[in-house]
């Protein structure tokens, strides 16, 4: 027992001494999407069927330790209200950005792993998501493209049966004023 307590206090004496990890540029990046915004969508969950609208107001902040974008989504989707939440960093072990969403219509988690390209305003993610036609899982791509510092989109591909993509959906934000 006293052994484990003495490798206890050893190893938290070598913590101490270590610098801990600060935010680098990538996660500086993530600040151009703080803010109060309103949110107008359109997705297509069946392309034979006209697309459904969500509405809704989204605040958006970098906090733990400016590691992380963290939203809070509310708003109205198919008549119902509709509450969610994403998370984003950059990992520097995977050297990607990772996002996660959740939200009050399904008990799933949406994942989703990207870059950000050379202009510092186009997120491209690849996103394990869920196809509600047939109730599988599946691999979608995320764009998110900040258009200047009050706009910014969020548009959705999804795959078809022949393997090609289709916009699936897309969400415009509106820096609220």
């Amino acid at each position: 027992m006293k052994t484990l307590i003495a490798i206890a206090v050893l190893c938290c004496a070598v913590q101490e001494q270590r610098e801990m990890p600060k935010p680098g540029k990538e996660h500086a990046a993530l600040k151009q999407l703080e803010g109060e915004w309103e949110a107008h969508g359109k997705f297509v969950m069946d392309p034979s069927q006209p697309p459904c609208e969500m509405t809704g107001t989204e605040t958006a902040k970098v906090g733990y330790g400016g590691f992380w974008l963290t939203t809070e989504f509310r708003g109205t989707m198919l008549g119902n209200p509709i509450e969610g939440r994403w998370t984003m960093t950059y990992s520097p072990i995977k050297k990607k950005y990772v996002a996660t969403w959740i939200d009050s219509m399904m008990p799933f988690l949406f994942t989703a792993e990207g870059e950000l390209d050379a202009t510092g305003k186009i997120y491209t993610f690849v996103a394990d998501s869920f196809d509600p036609a047939s109730g599988k899982l599946i691999k979608e791509r995320w764009v998110m493209e900040t258009k200047d510092a009050d706009n910014h989109t969020m548009t959705f591909y999804s795959p078809e049966k022949d393997g090609k993509e289709r916009k699936s959906g897309e969400i415009v934000y509106k820096r609220k004023k």
